[in-house]
């Protein structure tokens, strides 16, 4: 009787094993995409949005003499505020795919991602 006993309790806490260990890998599978795929995407937003912020105040846009150069500089210290080019490559990439809605300044990332190219020749060159 001890014996059946003990293999029904053992049944028992197979279940909850299993449970904890589904439980486990769903949160690890939650941090790999935190760490993946959402840190990077915040980054971008919140440099891009740091730098364009700057010229908005109470949502109006301010007049802005907007040249080629200073354009360029200005993603270049979007670029260099993600890690430089190499990193700010794939973490661009990551932005250009989430939808409008999250990612308001998503238009500007083809540009970006050329001077990202642009950066990458200078310095090995």
């Amino acid at each position: 009787m001890g014996v059946e006993r003990r293999v029904e309790n053992d049944k028992g806490l197979r279940g909850v094993h299993a449970a904890w260990a589904a439980g486990f890998a769903l949160l690890g599978t939650l941090g790999l995409f935190c760490w993946l795929l959402l840190a990077p995407f915040l980054q971008v937003r919140a440099a891009v949005m740091a730098v364009y912020a700057a010229r908005s105040v109470g949502g109006l846009t301010l007049p802005h003499t907007c040249t080629l150069a200073s354009a360029t500089r200005e993603k270049e210290e979007i670029i260099t505020r993600l890690g430089g080019p190499g990193r700010a490559e794939w973490k661009l990439r990551i932005y250009a795919q989430a939808p409008e809605l999250v990612a308001p300044l998503r238009s500007q990332v083809p540009r970006m991602l050329t001077i990202c190219k642009m950066m990458q020749k200078r310095a090995g060159s």
